[in-house]
């Protein structure tokens, strides 16, 4: 499985290189939206209008998807992890098999081992495709920490890589790309 994660500011100009990247990764794969962090369908539709726009702008079609059976390259934009996470558990191990998925803000958290929820000022297991846990937005203060088992990402910050290096089963990078924004 490859996997981008994104510290936020999903479909913007600073996010271009790191989603090419991606996408270069994975040229004949359909990119399909599932906008379950929104809490509103209006909020879904604005977001997943967004992300059809800006992968068109990458030179692929895009769709927005309500049934995770549909899933191929799995795009998971930001908003709300808990309400995220509880439409993506059920179905954890379908997931678990689908060739890719790109995960912003809240859609990188959910796939952490364990996911904090904002909202509640909790932390709960996540899907734990990846270790640890990820936190979005991350300030200049929390990227200098360098926390052991979190994988701070700033706005436009990322990183994309297969599985197995994300999980450390591989001595040798492969795919592994860190996007860092100044």
């Amino acid at each position: 499985m490859i996997i981008c994660i994104q510290g936020g500011a999903e479909f913007s100009a600073m996010c271009r290189e790191m989603d090419a990247y991606f996408l270069s990764l994975i040229p004949d794969l359909e990119i399909t939206i599932f906008p379950g962090a929104s809490e509103h369908e209006r909020s879904a539709a604005l977001t997943s209008d967004n992300a059809i726009g800006y992968f068109a702008s990458l030179g692929r079609k895009a769709r927005r998807i309500t049934d995770l059976t549909d899933a191929q390259a799995l795009v998971l934009p930001g908003g709300s992890p808990r309400l995220l996470l509880e439409s993506l558990v059920p179905h954890r191990d379908l997931l678990a098999g689908l060739p890719a998925i790109w995960g912003a803000s809240a859609g990188a958290m959910v796939l952490g081992a364990s996911t904090y929820l904002p909202d509640r000022g909790e932390q709960v297991a996540g899907l734990g495709f990846i270790p640890g846990r990820v936190q979005p937005h991350a300030s200049s203060q929390h990227l200098a920490a360098r926390t052991p088992g979190v994988w701070a990402l700033a706005e436009h910050d990322g990183i994309v890589a297969s599985l197995a290096e994300m999980n450390g089963e591989l001595e040798l990078p492969q795919l592994l790309r860190q996007f860092r924004k100044a």
